[in-house]
């Protein structure tokens, strides 16, 4: 904040320099945050599926498979998604940071927005009326009461960011997908591999890896059109 305030006094000349730039800054720390693990999000698209006939699946597909924050799906409309060319496209208004950016429809989230729309949910407004209560009834069928089990904030994007920089390994690319002017916030806060492999990770978008297949006790990937995360797997030999 000091470093922000001298430098304007220094570009409008009321000071010679900035002090702050004397000043030796700690190291950035990386930290672990809660992400949620497959059989959760399985739980949570079912809870979406279900609830209020599936008007909150296309916003939370888009937040979890995307990483568009809360309050940007809340502007988001059906006009800015474009399944054809494949992207989502958030205006400059509409962003938490004040600046437009192209966001990626992989094949995972373009199946989750083609079920919604196939449901009635194709126009208007991403995210349905009252969203906020029904959003909270999706939370509460997949498990988070508010009480026992509370929502860790941002999880859906932290999920996101932490699923994808284990699967696709490209931060760049990522940096530009969560709307970020550069990869330290990525490093420092969003990402958490713990118990992230890289078959957990193909599976969470729907691609698994050669050799594997879903076990007959779990839902079936291809439940209701879509892909299913949170399906245990085990290895065929060779």
């Amino acid at each position: 904040m000091l470093s922000g305030v001298f430098g304007t006094a220094v570009k409008r000349g009321w000071c010679r320099e900035n002090p702050v730039t004397y000043v030796d800054l700690p190291r950035l720390k990386e930290i672990s945050i809660p992400v949620l693990s497959l059989e959760e999000v399985h739980r949570l698209l079912t809870a979406a599926e279900e609830c209020a006939s599936g008007a909150c699946l296309a916003a939370i597909g888009l937040m979890l498979y995307s990483g568009i924050r809360p309050e940007e799906v809340k502007r988001l409309d059906w006009t800015q998604i474009n399944l054809r060319e494949g992207m989502v496209s958030l205006r400059a208004r509409h962003s938490k940071t004040g600046g437009a950016r192209i966001v990626t429809i992989r094949p995972v989230l373009k199946n989750l927005l083609k079920r919604a729309a196939a449901m009635g949910f194709g126009a208007g407004s991403v995210c349905p009326r009252n969203w906020s209560a029904k959003w909270r009834e999706v939370r509460r069928l997949a498990g988070w009461d508010g009480k026992e089990k509370k929502w860790p904030a941002d999880i859906l994007r932290h999920t996101f960011a932490s699923y994808f920089a284990r699967h696709f390994k490209n931060l760049h690319v990522l940096q530009l997908e969560m709307g970020h002017a550069s990869s330290d916030l990525l490093r420092t806060r969003y990402l958490n591999m713990e118990g992230i492999t890289e078959v957990t990770a193909a599976i969470f978008w729907g691609e698994l890896p050669r050799g594997f297949f879903p076990h007959k006790k779990w839902p079936s990937l291809n439940r209701g059109g879509h892909i299913w995360a949170g399906c245990a797997v085990r290895q065929i030999k060779s």
